[in-house]
């Protein structure tokens, strides 16, 4: 069965399996390692949030157009500007493109004001909203991992990390796209 399958989707399934075994394998490594340090735990979930990023990455290299129901791209009532505003999330978006995490996915940046740009922004920020949602939740699962064995401290770290590096990047999507749905109506 595996023979049939395209060459990208097979990449992919080793890569996500590779990552994830990594994943749990780190983990386990980590959840004794950890308790001797509170640098080294943070290392160590700094490392682990990232392989789970990377997992996602990949995925959505192979699966370019893999979307949720629109349902959950819309709007909710809450989501105003003021609300982004009020959580940090513009701050958030200063610091990330003002620091070296701005070349890490070139295609979330407008190039020209254009209807088309325009679109295929929207779409960008569907695709990355969606990998950080992905990858925060199995880092959510490996937090409840660290609860369940009451390891706090990495729990904690974890949770830091997985707010910087998954719930804020991916907020900023949601704030991103929902300003240029605006600007896209008075291309219209």
């Amino acid at each position: 069965m595996f023979q049939k399958l395209p060459l990208a989707l097979k990449v992919c399934i080793v890569c996500c399996s590779t990552t994830f075994m990594f994943s749990c394998a780190f983990w386990v490594y980590s959840s004794e390692e950890a308790k001797s340090s509170f640098l080294l735990a943070a290392l160590f979930q700094f490392i682990l949030t990232w392989s789970l990023i990377f997992g996602a990455f990949i995925f959505y290299q192979t699966f370019k157009y893999f979307r949720l129901p629109q349902l959950y791209y819309s709007q909710l009532p809450f989501e105003k500007t003021a609300f982004y505003k009020r959580i940090g999330v513009q701050l958030f978006r200063k610091i990330l493109i003002n620091s070296f995490f701005r070349h890490l996915n070139p295609r979330v940046y407008i190039r020209e004001k254009s209807r088309a740009e325009f679109l295929r922004f929207i779409e960008e920020t569907k695709q990355s909203e969606t990998s950080h949602l992905l990858s925060g939740f199995a880092t959510l699962i490996f937090q409840l991992l660290y609860l369940r064995d009451s390891n706090l401290s990495s729990f904690w770290i974890l949770g830091v990390f997985n707010l910087i590096f998954n719930m804020y990047p991916l907020l900023l999507q949601r704030s991103n796209r929902f300003q240029f749905l605006v600007k896209l109506d008075k291309f219209s």
